[in-house]
């Protein structure tokens, strides 16, 4: 199969990858927005943000033809931390070259080194070339995979009504309507100040 060299991804990756990853998107047919893409890239540069990649070529001065984006993930059950591989993809003429095998050899790799005890990865159950590949080199599991699309809070009830006064229906604290306002009167003649307490046009005091 030869031998593949694999490098972080760099700035001037960033045509090649993005070709790549256009690939990746067209495979499961998902859109490959303009926006997306600067996305997925701010991400990967970020200080800040657990995505990282790699980019998978021949030689240095030869073009990337495989990716592969990865990030820590907490594992609670066991106490550990492992490596999610979010996305791995090889352009059509170099898979089964050994260029899958090379990405997947780094990433054990990086794992070792970062303290990661496992990489972790989904496919397709019809991806019959690649899981010919993952199931030579890695375990697969019984695991099945759902997504619940997120929703509003259901079951949400408006706040109750307050207590009532007995054979009027009114509150029966006036003061918590939104018909309620207060007053001032002022003595012409004495200039005393009364306050008065307005409930839906009547004086209550």
């Amino acid at each position: 199969m030869g031998r593949w060299l694999v490098t972080p991804l760099q700035n001037e990756d960033r045509a090649a990858w993005a070709a790549l990853f256009r690939g990746y998107l067209d495979f499961y047919e998902v859109s490959a927005s303009a926006e997306k893409l600067d996305t997925v890239w701010a991400w990967l540069h970020a200080a800040d943000h657990e995505l990282n990649g790699i980019v998978v070529r021949r030689s240095a001065g030869d073009e990337r033809v495989g990716l592969a984006h990865y990030r820590p993930f907490p594992r609670p059950l066991h106490g550990t931390v492992g490596c999610y591989l979010d996305d791995l993809f090889v352009e059509p003429g170099s898979r089964g070259t050994g260029a899958v095998d090379a990405l997947l050899t780094r990433l054990r790799e990086i794992a070792a080194a970062n303290g990661w005890d496992t990489v972790r990865w989904i496919t397709r159950s019809g991806n019959a070339q690649a899981r010919s590949t993952y199931e030579r080199l890695a375990q697969r599991t019984d695991l099945i995979t759902y997504d619940m699309a997120p929703s509003t809070v259901t079951g949400a009830r408006p706040p109750a009504p307050g207590p009532r006064r007995p054979g009027t229906g009114e509150p029966a604290d006036r003061r918590l309507t939104t018909t309620t306002h207060i007053a001032i009167d002022v003595n012409s003649d004495t200039h005393q100040r009364k306050l008065a307490v307005i409930w839906r046009g009547r004086r209550l005091w």
